[in-house]
């Protein structure tokens, strides 16, 4: 670091001298290690930060970042250091993910480049050479950095951090998440707000973590100096305490009297609260707590602190019984793969929730516990024992144990086991744990942080007792205590035992050897099992618990594979389970761990104490002598074992729960609060509850208390003075005051919804609706839009205006909170030693209440629509539109993870107990079934009534440390009529919309008024329908059906017919038919907004497309005007078209000018930041205005269509006939009416379609008495689902919040930065979501139905087609899936490669997934057809197509071998430039890069080359040779032909040379220096490409080794395998394998029989000994799986296009023969094409729905042709996922074929298509049998995607 000062007069050097020497005097030793700062893995917090982590990082793609520079290196690496070439950490493949440890951060690893994965591999392996297993070592290992820098940091200690680094901590597999940087920081994590911040945002608030150490010291010894110069005239500052009181907010602070707590709302009462054991000991027995603490015990690290997996989800293993989510342990991870089997199935035992039993246990253990005559009798030194070791243990014994400490309840911990923690002092705690077999509790004394005798002794407990169950007398008083039992002290005296170990049984590998480490390591073998057994000097208990023949469970994860369990014998069969594994600490260094026995295997946390019976002397290791050595007995080994401390029994030892002299005093409500809402009842929060505790006058936080008093003048006034509490910082208060909140309740009647009293005034004040208070709910800023142009592209951007979004700010930091918290001290007059703290919280159930009304739209239809009903009854007093303001508080339970998150399934309500309705008048002809007419009748009823419905929105405050949660609920009613019709496809939902039409006028009477605000509007009785576009021919022949002519219809088409039709027409029309194309028109918005004044070009073009968010914002402008132009139009048409001139005329002349952006208020349109082209557009724009209405359109420089012509005036409001009459205006826009009904058919599509977002908003702006919306398969999976379907009704449901746990969402376009900040300031609990989740339902219940269309009488066939894949086809399949496998089946990150050479298999699947979203996309086209990039008929067979491959691979192959070689020949012909120079005769072979000079890389790769390792990852000795080869060849050509003379365009710019092509130029001249740096290093960086062009030619060789032997294999060729594992299926005379047995591995295209192939795989390791390919169990592909080509039939006229597609063809071919129509579902337009043309080149003509609306209409009644021409199209072609399969009505029909499965994001979203599917053809008016065909390519992607979606395999069934 350095210091600058600033030159000048008045700097004071003898002040800087005093400066450097008190930081000179700040500095000390490391006292604390890493562990300390760090969380515990099951943290929230930790949970939380991984999962910002994984979400922030990269994805799986940039797996694929190239990296061949830093590869180089890596390889070196692993060769000089004798690492081997295995990855035992990570387990990466280019062709397989990750696989870490189940208990380590495999998302968060598999998140990371391959350089990152190597190096931590190598880093496992650089460690293991010392003997160190370091996942169970703290330290930091910054795998940013490349592997020839120190990446492993020092044990226990932490180097500088900096925001860039990856910062991984091996003993937890996974880096160190942002809170925990913070807390290296010095900075209070605890103390913070923090919501939603991602850990990338935490990591740069951090800052260089650890800086604090230097800086923080810096400006603290400024600041003692240096104070006064802070000080200003009026103020004189006398002290540092007082610049760091005015800069930092304390915990406590003398209480302000703005808001107070008060008891004036109810009547209270007084009572104990009992610190001792609880009440409910009584009836309770040990064994059953200790069974609930063993069920209720986390046994995943995934579970956290409070959640609980089923038992379902659970894995144990069945050798070490270590247990872990299922997921976690599949696929299987090498570094630990436990013996696992079903927890469910191994244990019948429920789990407790963790809740329920910390309530539990709270209520069983003691408070506040004395241990007394625990004592050791003398303080002289045993014989044997250090007498300074002694004393010193004696000494701090005696200090924490005199006079006898109170110790006081702290926190339960779970883990593994339960925990209870008590507190004394700063020099001892005391533990009480809970494991499945016993209580016992432990006494520890504080350990000096100086290493040495006394810390190993104090790390122990010095004192324990094992809680006794109740005796046999005892029995009678069914009761048990916790404090009963004998204690014993632990003395400082180690036991040295002779230990003989014997290793027995075979001989395994060793840890270092599994691990793939060279040199001394390779062959390092050790004994399977090891008998264990002691002289005849130890204690026989001890000979008893520890002797015996342990196993070896290398698998079961200790530190260094070295886990052994005990063997069951005669004798111990009913003993504890028994380890001996080697305990490798945290800190320690390899040579001070040791091998131990203890009962517990479990990985300790850090500080956790583990029981030990025997630890063996730290230099020995099990190990396996040579076989000549062990049979002389070297097998034996005779050992020093010590026995860890002497426990003795205290007599008279007894530990009491502690009686204060004086009771904890509770004060609570009796029943209810009354609290009433007015202006400013903020300011006075109703007390909840007040608790006195009696506390010692020496506490922490009674000097914490003075020391806030400390400004209060007289003792008197400070035992009355209150101070609050800052519940951001209140975490060590309310710790201090555990033990006696820990018993705390909420009061039941608080428990309950409380109502808050309100008065109509309130309402009448606020115009209609409650006044929100600015102090609880700050009024948000005003939001502008500015837009930018780059180009031709427009991006639009919301700002807020900068000073209302600072007072706005500002607002939000000093609004009322949901708590009020106090203290009050008071100290005794008679006892100097006692004092009492007052504690007592208040709720500001006004505030919260208020912060919820804040939340609600002000503006809403529905709430008028209410306030409109009201008003009409007020008369009777019948209604009210008054809100309900409620609070209550509940227990809240911290759930941070959105997968906890279980709520029930949201239902839909049928109309099976409705009544019928009558027929409707018109429907004589076709009349309605009796379940439609239930349906009708409530339609019916939904429109006539008047009750209201009530939108809720719920405010929360959370006081974590006491685990509470208050809320505050506001219920606003409002009036919606209308509902959404749900009923499933087929039931018939036109025709009954249609009866409501016809009967609504009969039953309900004249349709309802529009509220006042609505009257300006033009008011028609018409219902508005609007439908897809597919289905406006078929609604006008339903309505001629049912109703005749009895009706006015009107379609509008497109915006021509919609040009022609007059306000007139649509006031008498009864139906105005308009479809989504028509709504979604530029043009019709543009229109719109000219209308109002706005210009149209403030709304951006294109639909669901960037902008919307400004698009919505300017279609609500435009929208809010309207009523008002309407008006005008009503009350003088004539000057309207005037208006509307210079209004735009206005607004484009501020667009121009303005320095602000679009107000989003109404008030005026405005942009800043036009490009110059935009506004030469304008100025078009500006002149079109008074262009003649006889112009034609034109077109500007820009391509923009200047507003001319027609445009100009669409609605004829300059012409006489409209100024005498509105009534003719044209093409009036929809918003301009007050309709009596809207319908909207197939409306999920606006919801879930991108491209129908606009309609979506129109519909949102139309107003109308009733809404309809129609679907057969609304969304309704969850509240955001649910959430839009209310949007439709104008109901608001509320905002849509993330789960806790989630992360806030990135700012998106159309999100303020304000907007995108407000996220983080809270977040909702999961009881609140829970909350949402029952509105939901609610709104369900009320507005939604669904009716089972009951057409069981027709008849159906489903037929499951699975169709064996030729080989040829299943060879090409295998291929694409290979690659897309080692993408984690990511095509995009196919896609965007950055690999630098590629080979024709990239690059043909690179073509191939051009038009592919995923690789299961990719896969799914594959199984229909195996090349869809061809576009003819005449394209080739698979067969030839796999000829064709391999035809091209093996060019491909020559051409990169030739490749190689031309490189390796320029870069030997540059050294030899190189070495020529002067200066450089000496620099080849040079191996290290330092200060200027480069190392020689091509000598070190052709050293590789020789030694058989210049490829990374995998080479093989036939791969070596070949690269071998071209070496040879390259040095012979250079040796013959050096060519030096001739320039290299590689290296013609850092040789200074003139590239070829740029011939008359002269190249750069450098100085000779500079010349020669240049050229070495452009070798250096050659040398990269060359180590590139190996790894392609490897990978290259590999593809067609893998592709030949598939094709081999087909063909019929045998295999010789060379493995010859024993027990193998190749132990023949000729090593020939059988094909059923033989298989080959897809990662590197080896062969053999498989047992030889799943042996090697099990070991990560190739069949073939020379191949260094990583190896997984997925790789091996069964040669039987592959086909055979003569099994295999001839080829048929559709061989062309694939069996499956050729099976389909001839299906389809065959039911059109029989006269029978087909629907053929397809998902991808391409695959769509390619089924066309197969079925037209077998004479199958096809139809599909495209086009205009008419060609759409005529498609379709085409096939709705009850009887077809001759020459019609039998088969329609439909999009499974779009539009065009809903609604229409296809009965005509009766065949539905899948061409295949399928692919949908969610399961909802794949029943629902499906369903609209099959509901085309199976539905009323079906007169035939329905035949659904299904079609499978075995063992694919299409089986996969069924069974995930139905749990059908397919592939079990019979090939048809």
């Amino acid at each position: 670091y350095l210091l600058a000062v600033k030159k000048g007069k008045g700097i004071d050097r003898l002040l800087l001298r005093r400066w450097k020497e008190m930081l000179k005097s700040l500095e000390r030793n490391a006292s604390g290690a890493l562990d300390e700062f760090m969380l515990p893995n099951d943290d929230p917090r930790v949970l939380r930060g991984r999962a910002s982590i994984v979400a922030g990082g990269n994805s799986g793609k940039s797996n694929k970042t190239e990296w061949t520079k830093c590869e180089g290196r890596h390889l070196l690496a692993r060769s000089a250091e004798e690492l081997g070439d295995k990855r035992p950490l990570t387990g990466w493949s280019d062709s397989n993910p990750t696989s870490m440890p189940g208990w380590a951060w495999n998302d968060w690893a598999e998140a990371q480049v391959h350089r990152v994965h190597d190096l931590l591999d190598i880093n496992t392996l650089r460690l293991a050479k010392q003997g160190v297993d370091c996942t169970f070592k703290t330290m930091v290992w910054d795998v940013s950095q490349n592997v020839d820098r120190a990446t492993i940091g020092k044990l226990g200690l932490s180097q500088c951090l900096t925001p860039s680094g990856i910062n991984y901590i091996p003993s937890r597999g996974g880096p160190l998440v942002g809170e925990e940087l913070l807390l290296l920081q010095g900075i209070p994590a605890d103390d913070l707000l923090l919501t939603r911040e991602s850990d990338k945002q935490l990591k740069d608030l951090a800052g260089n973590a650890m800086s604090t150490t230097v800086v923080g010291a810096c400006i603290l010894s400024a600041l003692v100096l240096g104070h006064q110069a802070l000080a200003n005239e009026e103020a004189y500052v006398k002290s540092v305490g007082d610049i760091v009181d005015s800069l930092v907010p304390r915990a406590l602070s003398i209480s302000t009297d703005e808001i107070t707590v008060s008891r004036a709302f109810g009547q209270y009462q007084e009572r104990e609260l009992s610190l001792e054991s609880g009440a409910a000991t009584s009836g309770a027995r040990l064994a059953a707590i200790l069974a609930k603490a063993a069920s209720s015990a986390r046994k995943c690290i995934t579970e956290g602190t409070d959640q609980v997996l089923p038992t379902s989800e659970l894995l144990v293993c069945r050798e070490c019984n270590h247990t872990c989510r299922r997921d976690l342990a599949t696929p299987p991870r090498k570094y630990e793969e436990h013996l696992y089997a079903s927890f469910a199935e191994e244990s019948e035992t429920a789990r407790v929730r963790p809740a329920e039993f910390r309530r539990e246990l709270i209520g069983l253990i003691p408070i506040q516990i004395s241990i007394s005559n625990l004592q050791v009798k003398s303080d002289v030194a045993p014989a044997g024992v250090d007498e300074r070791l002694w004393k010193t243990w004696f000494s701090a014994f005696d200090a924490a144990l005199t006079p006898a400490p109170e110790f006081r309840f702290s926190k339960l911990i779970r883990s593994n086991i339960w925990t209870v923690q008590y507190v004394a002092s700063s020099e001892c705690s005391l533990e009480l744990r809970l494991s499945e077999h016993e209580a016992i509790w432990y006494l520890f004394v504080k350990a000096p942080s100086r290493q040495g005798k006394l810390r190993d002794a104090l790390s122990r407990p010095v004192a324990r007792m094992i809680v006794k169950e109740s005796s046999d007398e005892d029995m009678s008083s069914s009761s048990f205590s916790f404090l009963r039992g004998e204690w014993e002290i632990c003395l400082p005296i180690d036991t040295e035992v002779e230990v003989t170990v014997e290793g027995v049984g075979e001989r395994v590998e060793s840890w270092e050897s599994k691990l793939g480490l060279k040199g001394r390591f390779e062959g390092l073998e050790r004994h399977e099992k090891l008998e264990i057994s002691l002289d005849a000097s130890a204690p026989a208990s001890l000979k008893h618990a520890v002797e015996g023949c342990y196993k070896l469970l290398p698998k079961c994860g200790a530190a260094c594979g070295s886990l052994h369990k005990r063997e069951s014998s005669v004798g111990n069969e009913t003993d504890a389970q028994m380890f001996f594994f080697l305990e490798s600490g945290r800190r320690k260094l390899p040579t001070d761990d040791a091998f131990v026995f203890s009962q517990n295997k479990h990985r300790t946390s850090y500080g956790e104490y583990r029981p030990i019976e025997l630890q063996m002397e730290e230099n020995y290791r099990p190990s396996a002598p040579s076989k000549e050595v062990e049979k002389e007995d070297g097998r034996i080994q005779k050992r020093t074992g010590i026995i860890p401390g002497k426990w003795t029994k205290v007599e008279n030892a007894s530990a009491t729960a502690v009686t204060a002299a004086t009771a904890s005093v509770l004060t609570v409500p009796l029943g209810k609060l009354g609290v009433s809402l007015s202006a400013n009842a903020w300011q006075n929060c109703p007390e909840l509850l007040s608790l006195t505790v009696p506390l010692h006058a020496s506490d922490e936080l009674v000097e914490q208390c003075q020391s806030a008093l400390a400004y209060v003048a007289s003792a008197q006034e400070r035992q009355n003075t209150w101070m609050d509490v800052n519940i951001n910082k209140s975490k060590k208060v309310f710790d201090a005051l555990a033990f006696a909140t820990a018993r705390l309740a909420i009061p039941s009647d608080a428990k309950k919804w409380t109502q808050l009293e309100t008065s109509q005034a309130a309402i009448d004040e606020g115009d209609g609706d409650y006044i929100v208070c600015s102090k609880c709910s700050p009024p948000k800023p005003s939001v502008r839009w500015t837009v930018t142009t780059s180009g031709s592209k427009k991006k639009y951007e919301p700002k807020e205006d900068g000073r209302e979004a600072a007072a706005y700010e500002r607002a939000m930091k000093t609004r009322p909170g949901a708590f009020k918290i106090q203290l009050k001290l008071a100290l005794s007059d008679s006892d100097a030693e006692s004092a009492s703290l007052n504690l007592r919280i208040g709720v500001n159930s006004v505030a919260l209440t208020q912060s919820a009304l804040g939340f609600f739209p002000r503006e809403s239809y529905a709430r008028r629509t209410m306030a409109h009903v009201v008003s009409a009854q007020k008369a009777s007093g019948s209604a009210s539109s008054g809100c309900i303001f409620e609070w209550r508080v509940q227990p809240h339970a911290n759930q941070i993870s959105p997968a906890s998150a279980s709520f029930p399934k949201l239902r839909l309500t049928s109309n099976k107990k409705d009544g019928a309705a009558s027929q409707p008048p018109n429907f004589t002809k076709f009349p309605l079934r009796p379940e439609q007419l239930r349906s009708l009748s409530w339609m019916l009823s939904q429109e006539a009534s008047d009750a209201p419905f009530y939108e809720e929105e719920v405010a929360e405050g959370i006081l974590p440390s006491l685990g509470w949660r208050t809320e505050g609920r506001v219920r606003r009613p409002v009036m919606v009529r209308g509902g959404i019709i749900a009923d499933e496809v087929g039931y018939g939902k036109t025709a009954i919309t249609l009866g409501l039409i016809d009967a609504a006028s009969q039953v309900n009477g004249e349709p309802k008024r529009a509220p006042k605000e609505f009257l300006r509007l033009f008011e028609t009785n018409a219902t508005l329908v609007i439908i897809p576009t597919h289905l406006m021919g078929q609604w006008p022949s339903e309505i001629n059906k049912f109703l005749g002519d009895s009706k006015k219809v009107i379609c509008i088409k497109d915006i021509a017919s919609f040009n022609n039709l007059t306000v007139n027409d649509i006031t008498s029309a009864d139906i105005v038919l308009v479809n989504f194309t028509v709504l979604s028109n530029q043009k019709y918005f543009e229109r719109l907004a000219r209308l109002t004044g706005i210009n149209g070009r403030s709304l951006p073009s294109g639909g669901g497309k960037a902008g919307d968010g400004q698009f919505n914002a300017v279609y609500e402008s435009c929208v809010s005007k309207l009523a008002g132009r309407v008006q005008q139009l009503k009350e003088d048409a004539s000057s309207v078209y005037n208006d509307i001139e210079n209004e735009a005329r206005f607004h484009l002349e501020a667009e121009q000018n303005a320095e602000a952006g679009v107000r989003l208020d109404g008030k005026k349109a405005v942009y800043k930041n036009v490009s110059e082209e935009q506004a030469k557009v304008q100025d078009d724009d500006v002149a079109s205005t008074s262009t003649p209405a006889s112009s034609s359109k034109k077109k500007t420089k820009s391509g923009t269509a200047k507003v001319v012509g027609k445009d100009l005036d669409p609605w004829d409001l300059s012409s006489s006939h409209v100024k005498r009459d509105v009534g003719k205006m044209r093409c009036p826009p929809l918003e301009m009416f007050h309709w009596n009904r809207l319908v909207v058919d197939e409306f999920h599509y606006m919801v879930e379609k991108m491209n129908r977002q606009r309609v979506y908003s129109l519909m949102l702006g139309l107003r109308s008495s009733n809404r309809w919306c129609l679907s057969g398969t609304p969304p309704h999976a969850n509240f955001k689902d649910v959430q839009s379907l209310a949007s439709l009704l104008g109901v608001y449901l509320g905002k849509d919040e993330p789960l806790p746990g989630a992360l806030a969402a990135k700012k998106s376009e159309g999100k303020t930065s304000l907007e995108a900040f407000s996220a983080l300031l809270e977040v909702k609990s999961m009881q609140w979501h829970e909350r949402r989740h029952g509105v939901a339902q609610g709104f369900l219940d009320r507005f939604v139905r669904q009716n089972i269309a009951e057409i069981d009488e027709i008849p159906q066939a489903v037929s499951i087609n699975v169709v064996n894949m030729p080989p040829a086809e299943r060879a090409i399949y295998l291929e694409m899936e290979s690659y897309l496998r080692s993408l984690d089946m990511n095509a995009k990150g196919a896609m965007k490669s950055k690999k630098k050479s590629r080979g024709d298999r990239e690059l043909r699947m690179q073509d191939l997934l051009k038009s592919a979203e995923s690789g299961e996309e990719a896969l799914l086209k594959k199984c229909a057809h195996f090349d869809l990039s061809s576009d003819s008929a005449e394209s080739m067979s698979a067969r030839d197509t796999c000829d064709r491959i391999s035809k091209l691979r093996k060019k491909e192959l020559d051409e990169t071998l030739k490749h190689l070689k031309d490189n390796i020949v320029s870069a030997l012909r540059q050294r030899i430039q190189i070495v020529k120079l002067p200066s450089c005769s000496n620099w080849e072979g040079t191996e290290r890069s330092e200060k200027g000079e480069v190392e020689d890389r091509l000598a070190a790769y052709i050293k590789g080359v020789e030694e058989n390792r210049s490829v990374s990852g995998g080479a093989d000795a036939e791969i070596h040779k070949l690269i071998l080869s071209v070496l040879r060849e390259a040095q012979g050509e250079v040796k013959t032909n050096p060519m030096t003379d001739v320039v290299d365009p590689f290296y013609a710019e850092a040789n200074s040379e003139t590239h070829p092509a740029e011939e008359g130029k002269e190249g750069e001249k450098k100085n000779p220096k500079q010349r020669e740096f240049d050229m070495k290093y452009a070798l250096r960086e050659h040398v990269h490409d060359i180590r590139a062009l190996g790894k392609e030619l490897c990978a290259r060789s590999r593809s067609l080794r893998y592709f030949s032997w598939v094709r081999d294999f087909q063909n019929g060729k045998a295999v010789v395998c060379e493995a010859r594992t024993a027990l193998c299926a190749c132990e023949k005379e000729d090593g020939k394998v059988k094909q059923s047995d033989s298989g080959v591995l897809s990662s590197c295209g080896h062969v053999g029989c498989l047992k030889c192939l799943y042996y090697h795989a099990g070991k990560d390791e190739c069949v073939d000994s020379s191949c260094q390919a990583p190896i997984k169990s997925s790789d091996v592909i069964s040669a039987r799986d592959l086909g055979m080509e003569q099994d295999s039939k001839g080829e048929d006229e559709g061989s062309a296009y694939g069996a499956k597609l050729s099976a389909i063809v001839k299906n389809v071919k065959s039911i059109v023969k029989q006269n029978d129509r087909v629907i053929v579902f397809v998902q991808f337009q391409d695959l769509k094409e390619k089924v066309a043309e197969a079925l037209e080149r077998v004479g199958v003509k096809t139809l599909q729905v495209k086009g205009t609306v008419n060609q759409q209409i005529k498609s379709l009644s085409i096939l709705q042709k009850e009887v077809p021409d001759k020459k019609d199209p039998r088969v329609l072609l439909l999009t499974m996922d779009d539009e065009s399969s809903a609604g229409v009505n296809l009965t005509t029909c009766n065949h539905a074929v899948f061409v295949h499965p399928l692919l949908a994001g969610t399961q909802q979203q794949y029943e629902a298509y499906e369903t609209q599917a099959i509901g085309r053809i199976r539905r009323y008016g079906q007169t035939k049998t329905v035949h659904i065909w299904r079609y499978f390519a075995r063992n694919t992607v299409d089986g996969d995607i069924y069974k995930e979606r139905t749990g059908e395999n397919v592939n079990a069934l019979p090939s048809e």
